[in-house]
């Protein structure tokens, strides 16, 4: 599968993965791509990976990453506003920092939060001890 800009774009896409803490790699996005899990969207000032959620309203794209000068993105939103109707999705949402919502005029639809969860049995506690309001039977 050949990736238009990859090699152009990798480092910055490696960098951009190891901020977000969450112990994705280039190589696991790659592999997200190559097995149609999320799409590579390779242009000469930016890569672009989205993902397609399915909803009962229609599909979502989702911008995942963004690798590269950020402030070329929305002459890019166009095209990728065109990929993604072509697979059905009827908007398009932007994940990462609140920046992007500033940048690019975007309506803030709300809020993500996470709780890591231990490995050991349900119930009980996270492995920063904070109670999950679940308690063992």
């Amino acid at each position: 599968m050949e990736l238009r800009h990859w090699d152009r774009h990798e480092k910055r896409l490696a960098d951009s993965l190891a901020a977000s803490g969450e112990g994705y790699t280039v190589s696991f996005v790659r592999d997200q791509i190559e097995a149609h899990r999320a799409a590579w969207h390779g242009f000469e000032e930016c890569g672009i990976v989205t993902q397609i959620l399915t909803r009962p309203v229609g599909n979502i794209c989702v911008i995942w990453l963004v690798a590269g000068a950020l402030a070329e993105l929305p002459q890019y939103e166009g095209e990728i506003a065109d990929w993604a109707r072509s697979h059905g999705c009827v908007e398009i949402r932007y994940t990462g920092r609140r920046g992007f919502l500033k940048v690019f005029g975007l309506e803030e639809i709300g809020t993500i939060g996470r709780r890591k969860l231990s490995s050991g049995p349900a119930g009980g506690q996270t492995d920063d001890g904070q109670a999950t309001g679940e308690e063992d039977q």
